[in-house]
């Protein structure tokens, strides 16, 4: 009986084993143990594709595999971007789904750090496992799929301090014509495509009323983007920003995964209201 009790043991710590690999992997593709090679035999060419990554919109998500391309020696990785393994290995996954997902689907409370975003976003982040959830208003808007704790030595140290501006912010405007705003919209997709991001129309104004306008405005603008400039849906995001003296439209660009995903919205104080005179 000792010996069946040693064997049926043995089958279920491989089997757990199993489990906490397949946590850190999508597909088959592993941050930091997979190639560009690998990814386009497990799935085929890209849709798209640039030095820091590739893009694939399949069925049910839109995916980018994001590649090493540079050492730690460059200027990026001196800056403490990007990981100490050879070009061309996959360093993250960003999932975008496209059907709506609950973030129940990927967090376990128990592992999950949960983090309260702006605007209607939250953050779940299990550090030991590589793998981070983002939602707004309770869907899932983006999963990524990053190297575990135990192999974060690898990423590049930062030995240069350089300022750099990482705003999302490609571009505002107040109101316009329709036809003005295309032109802009249609820069704004472009830069979405060359570097494989994602994009949030993000509006801001002094009242409920005046964002409301504005956010009607962006469901327009995203319709144009996807009736006529063929992007996903699932790709741009419409935010209220908040309060801010002046009513503007501010184009944002984020990675599809990767270290500077998250979306960030920054409202003006709103003013106290002024007291009744007697």
């Amino acid at each position: 009986m000792k010996p069946l009790i040693k064997i049926i043991s043995f089958f279920l710590l491989i089997i757990a084993s199993n489990t906490i690999a397949l946590a850190k992997e999508w597909r088959g593709i592993t941050p930091l143990h997979s190639t560009r090679v690998e990814v386009e035999r497990l799935l085929g060419p890209p849709a798209n594709r640039a030095p820091i990554g590739l893009y694939y919109s399949l069925p049910d998500e839109i995916v980018v595999i994001r590649i090493q391309s540079e050492s730690c020696d460059s200027f990026n990785g001196q800056l403490g971007f990007g990981w100490d393994a050879p070009r061309g290995t996959v360093t993250e996954i960003g999932i975008i789904p496209k059907r709506i997902l609950t973030k129940d689907r990927f967090v376990n409370a128990n592992d999950f750090k949960f983090e309260d975003g702006k605007a209607g976003f939250s953050y779940f982040t299990n550090d030991k496992d590589g793998l981070s959830v983002e939602t707004y208003k309770g869907t899932v808007t983006l999963v990524t799929y990053s190297p575990p704790v135990t192999e974060a030595s690898l990423h590049c140290p930062s030995v240069r301090n350089c300022c750099i501006d990482f705003f999302p912010r490609m571009d505002e405007y107040e109101a316009l014509p329709f036809e003005d705003e295309k032109g802009r919209l249609d820069n704004f997709v472009f830069q979405m495509r060359e570097w494989l991001y994602r994009g949030a129309l993000v509006v801001y104004g002094k009242t409920d009323q005046k964002r409301n306008q504005l956010l009607k405005r962006a469901q327009r603008a995203k319709r144009y983007l996807v009736q006529t400039r063929d992007l996903e849906p699932q790709r741009l995001l419409i935010v209220d920003g908040g309060y801010k003296e002046r009513s503007i439209t501010e184009l944002h660009l984020y990675m599809i995964g990767g270290e500077i995903s998250r979306v960030t919205v920054f409202p003006e104080r709103e003013p106290p209201p002024k007291s009744l005179k007697k």
